[in-house]
């Protein structure tokens, strides 16, 4: 049976409310020898959270990318990092001044700073195109 490079990237997690965190970049897989049947396959493209909410899985056949996390809502505690999920991202902290960084696919997010929101983490990427381009990264506090 033939094989295909497969990647699959789930939605990214909504930034939180009231200068909340960052969502969570979406889980990145990649399989550079998936096997393939003749026949028909189930895909779902997942959408990315809208504000405060998580993002959605995408699904190729047996494959499942986790949508990322939404940002923490801001609550008056100094803004946190994104969590670490295997190839995805945890939502940032809330913070008094700003938020902190989502988590992306392969680098927690950063702590706001005073008044400046913290950075995204940094995600993985794929040359599956023909041009190196990363996917899932966390976005910044706000």
């Amino acid at each position: 049976m033939p094989n295909i490079k497969a990647l699959v990237v789930a939605g990214g997690g909504g930034g939180g409310n009231n200068m909340g965190g960052g969502g969570g970049g979406g889980e990145f897989v990649y399989n550079p020898a998936y096997t393939i049947y003749a026949g028909k396959y189930n895909v779902t493209v997942g959408n990315g959270g809208g504000g405060a909410s998580d993002g959605y899985n995408s699904i190729f056949d047996n494959i499942t990318a986790v949508g990322g996390k939404k940002g923490n809502n801001g609550s008056g505690v100094n803004g946190g990092i994104g969590g670490d999920c295997p190839n995805g991202g945890g939502g940032g902290g809330s913070g008094v001044w700003a938020g902190g960084g989502g988590g992306g696919a392969s680098q927690n997010g950063s702590a706001n700073s005073g008044y400046t929101g913290g950075k995204g983490g940094d995600g993985s990427s794929s040359d599956i195109s023909g041009a190196t381009v990363y996917y899932s990264g966390g976005g910044g506090g706000g």
